[in-house]
């Protein structure tokens, strides 16, 4: 081995080192925010979240503590993603097809002279009741300030 390919595995190996470092400490610090993370959590009754990929995370991380979903914890994303129905999370269905109909709608309106104002549509959101937060008790709605049609 010629004097230059030694400094160059020994620069290599040194990079693998500090890789490694790297990841044990980034390990480290990840552990630490799941600790918090855990113990945030044990503190709250209820969790919503903005998507369904984050409840799944909460989820992941309750499974981990031996937190109980929804026994010790009620979990609720918002998106209903085909994940959110295998895990049987709660979630919110945000009707993206009904929005895209509407939008389109709008469009076509406008660029037809039918728009003379601003015009303003409220698709109405569904709450998608699933294991991760129970059963509902009795007959359990959405508040009218939250789900308004026109």
């Amino acid at each position: 081995i010629s004097a230059r390919c030694l400094t160059a595995f020994v620069s290599s190996a040194a990079s693998i080192s500090s890789g490694l470092v790297a990841v044990r400490e980034a390990q480290a610090w990840l552990d630490a925010q799941h600790a918090g993370l855990v113990a945030q959590l044990r503190q709250c009754d209820a969790v919503f979240c903005a998507t369904d990929t984050l409840a799944c995370t909460v989820m992941r991380v309750c499974l981990a503590a031996g937190l109980r979903v929804p026994g010790e914890l009620l979990v609720t994303g918002y998106d209903n993603t085909p994940a959110a129905e295998l895990i049987g999370l709660t979630t919110v269905e945000q009707h993206f097809e009904r929005i895209g109909e509407q939008a389109v709608s709008i469009l076509l309106d406008d660029i037809e002279g039918r728009v003379s104002a601003p015009v303003h549509r409220i698709v109405r959101s569904e709450l998608i009741t699933r294991a991760s937060t129970g059963r509902p008790i009795g007959d359990l709605r959405v508040g009218p300030a939250l789900t308004t049609d026109n």
